[in-house]
């Protein structure tokens, strides 16, 4: 098909006779294959290779994943930089719509909020062991709410929150729709994120975008998100991240200081400057295929 880029969202390029422009999100399958299920690492180490043979260009999420991709794949190809954007309804939530969603989903005035699927890299045991040893009036103010899918490898996690589902200090509400995402932020009272490893984070700008202060991981591409507009601690410290939670719901000033300026911030995740920078590194694979 003369006249077509092949651009790829996600990882591994389809057959294409052109120039094909694959995303590579992070590449945790090698940094942490055993927080992985076995077929999708066997899918990756088949076929991302084939991508990097057949792309002419290649894009990362951030400048972390660059130096990621750089590091451990030793592509040919250029890399561009194409970070994703946040909603604009992200930034524009009513004290309605935070009514609304806590009704909808059972949740209490305030709580610190957990958005991740529930599997081994996003770190929720730490996370659930950092909460559970607050005092118990805090974890009664501010119960715990894990929303997210059920992943993989999550015995450890189930057998944690168990306990707590019964006192209601830990919530489960599942995959939460889209629709329902800004609200509940919003509605939070901070984020905790303290993820193994991230190539980008999407969470961390959500929340700052909703005007929500976070906790997130001092590791991987979670500091560049964050800006300095977050809280940083070592996701392998769970006395560390206990400490930090502490901190946050015991000095609300400094929290709500922290999600003015973050907010601020997240102004810079725009979808259309992403589509401008999208754009550049299509037409560039375009050039190069045609030289």
């Amino acid at each position: 098909l003369k006249g077509f880029v092949y651009w790829e969202p996600n990882y591994l390029l389809l057959p294409f006779d052109g120039p094909s422009v694959a995303t590579i999100h992070d590449i945790s399958h090698l940094r942490m294959p055993e927080h992985h299920p076995s077929a999708r690492i066997t899918e990756m180490n088949t076929h991302l290779p084939h991508t990097l043979a057949r792309a002419t260009r290649l894009i990362a999420v951030s400048a972390f994943t660059r130096n990621e991709i750089i590091s451990c794949l030793k592509p040919t190809q250029p890399i561009d930089i194409v970070s994703p954007g946040v909603d604009r309804t992200f930034f524009d939530i009513s004290a309605q719509d935070c009514l609304g969603v806590k009704g909808r989903h059972n949740l209490p005035p305030e709580f610190i909020l957990s958005v991740a699927t529930l599997e081994p890299r996003k770190n929720l045991v730490r996370l659930v062991e950092a909460f559970a040893a607050l005092p118990e009036s805090l974890r009664s103010r501010y119960p715990l709410v894990l929303a997210g899918s059920r992943g993989w490898h999550t015995h450890k996690i189930e057998s944690l929150i168990n306990p707590l589902l019964s006192s209601g200090q830990v919530r489960l509400p599942g995959y939460v729709d889209q629709a329902d995402m800004p609200a509940l932020y919003s509605s939070a009272t901070l984020l905790a994120y303290v993820s193994l490893y991230e190539g980008f984070g999407m969470p961390i700008a959500e929340a700052m975008a909703a005007g929500t202060a976070v906790l997130t991981s001092a590791t991987s591409a979670m500091p560049e998100v964050a800006s300095g507009h977050a809280t940083l601690v070592d996701p392998e410290d769970t006395h560390a991240i206990q400490q930090q939670l502490f901190h946050l719901l015991t000095h609300p000033d400094e929290r709500n200081l922290q999600a003015q300026s973050a907010r601020q911030h997240a102004n810079t995740f725009d979808w259309a400057h992403s589509a401008q920078q999208l754009l550049h590194s299509l037409q560039a694979a375009q050039q190069e295929h045609n030289q």
